[in-house]
Order: structure tokens, then C-alpha cells, then sequence
């Protein structure tokens, strides 16, 4: 007979828990839900949502994404997992446009499988014409490298939401995404306009929400490619601050 010591000695070693989850792990959350940091502060997940495990609390669970809170482990599932759960409570519902994008979402940013991404978003907005699916849709064209696409379903997130951060976030790495492929359709006369607008997104992405570590990152790789490494060397700094366990 194995001594519960023991297998408590095994679990604390390699960071495996009875829930079936491991710390570092990346899990999909399936459900709206609040994302609840010990100042009592709550942000709202949505369905699709990507997290890193940071420790497991019972039922609760640590997770990082951007900032750090505790979520329930009813609200996530492994990454792996996520599609055919997230399919299976599209069948129950089918109706529910969170569902549609929390699942294009998982297809554009874990799978990397952007057609069927779009064509969720699509359904998603005929449902409900919100930011988020404007905004999940840009990712997908984004890696598509359809960045006219792009920048048009960013502005219509902007439009329709002009105080969330992570709208400006992600226009930003698209203008960044243009610079960094050489997309010569755009400014080619001035190429460092893409830049300038990159920065100019982080910027109000930051101003919007200062608790976010990866938005001082993004806006630092910027200043390195404009070659303005103090200011670079600030946004990493301050980055690192804000969440030293973000890489």
C-alpha cells in the first residue's frame, strides 16, 4: 500500500494535481465567467479565452493572462480538449454567439486554423454584431496575412468598444505584423508610419489598463525595431514589474 505521504511527496515534486491539471499548463476557458485577483478586482473571461496554469487552489485555480487571478476549474478545460467541448455546447446551444467566437477564437490562436476561425466569427457577428467577434475575426485575418481585412474588423472593434484595451492591443500588433512581413503594399514610401502606429495603439492600450504586463512588452519590441532601445529597455522593465513570470 502506497502511504498518502508519498503520493503527496510525488505530487509537490512534479507540480501534478488530482484535478488533472499541471501547473505551467495552458487551459481554454469554456464559459463566461470572472477572473477574481486578490485586490477582490473581477475581469470577465469569455469562452476561448487562453490562460496559463500558476498553482491550483482546491477548486480554484491561479491562472495568468496578462494579469493574474483565480478562476474556477469547472470554467476551463486543457487546450486539447477545447474544441470538441467547446463543439459539443455549440450543438446545446446553437444560438450562442460567445460559444461560436470563444471557439474560432481556439481555432485561430491554438489550432492556427484561421478559415475555420473566420467562418465562425462570422456566424458569431450574424448572431450578434459584437466587438469581440470584430476583434477575433481581425486576429484570424491577421495570420492570414490579410491585413486590410484586418485593420478594417480592428477599427469596427474600436468603434464599438473604444475603452477596451486589448482592441488597441491587437491593431497595434497588426500594424507591427505589417512592418515585420514587409507587406511593401503598404507606405512604401515611409515605412516607419507602421511603427508609429503600433505605439500609438499600446499606448492607449496602456493608458486604458496599466495593470497589463504584456502590453508594455508588445510596445517594447517596437521601440527596438524603431532602435529606441532606452525606451525599449523601460517598456521591458516595467513589464517585468507588473508580472515577473510573463516571458
Amino acid at each position: 500500500m502506497i502511504h498518502p505521504l508519498a503520493v503527496s511527496i510525488v505530487l509537490a515534486l512534479t507540480g501534478a494535481d488530482a484535478t488533472g491539471f499541471d501547473v505551467g499548463d495552458t487551459v481554454i476557458v469554456i464559459r463566461e465567467t470572472n477572473l477574481k485577483n486578490d485586490a477582490g478586482k473581477d475581469l470577465t473571461i469569455w469562452p476561448g479565452a487562453q490562460v496559463t496554469l500558476e498553482a491550483i487552489d482546491g477548486d480554484r485555480l491561479e491562472v495568468r493572462n496578462g494579469v493574474v487571478g483565480w478562476l474556477k476549474i469547472k470554467d476551463v478545460v486543457p487546450w486539447k480538449d477545447a474544441i470538441d467541448v467547446l463543439t459539443e455546447r455549440i450543438k446545446a446551444s446553437p444560438g450562442n454567439a460567445s460559444l461560436l467566437r470563444g471557439r474560432g477564437l481556439v481555432w485561430c490562436e491554438i489550432k492556427g486554423y484561421y478559415e475555420g476561425a473566420i467562418d465562425d466569427f462570422d456566424a458569431a457577428i450574424r448572431l450578434d454584431p459584437s466587438a469581440a467577434s470584430f476583434a477575433g475575426r481581425a486576429r484570424s485575418w491577421r495570420g492570414l496575412k490579410k491585413y486590410d481585412n484586418a485593420l478594417i474588423d480592428h477599427d469596427e472593434a474600436i468603434r464599438l468598444d473604444p475603452n477596451n484595451a486589448t482592441y488597441f492591443d491587437g491593431r497595434g500588433t497588426t500594424w507591427y505584423s505589417i512592418f515585420q512581413y514587409e507587406n511593401k503594399a503598404y507606405f512604401e514610401s515611409d515605412r516607419s508610419i507602421e511603427l508609429d502606429k503600433a505605439i500609438a495603439d499600446f499606448g492607449e492600450a496602456i493608458r486604458l489598463d496599466s495593470a497589463n504586463s504584456s502590453y508594455y512588452k508588445h510596445r517594447a519590441e517596437v521601440w527596438t525595431s524603431k532602435g529606441e532601445h532606452c525606451n525599449a529597455i523601460d517598456d521591458y522593465s516595467e513589464a517585468i514589474r507588473r508580472d515577473p513570470t510573463n516571458d
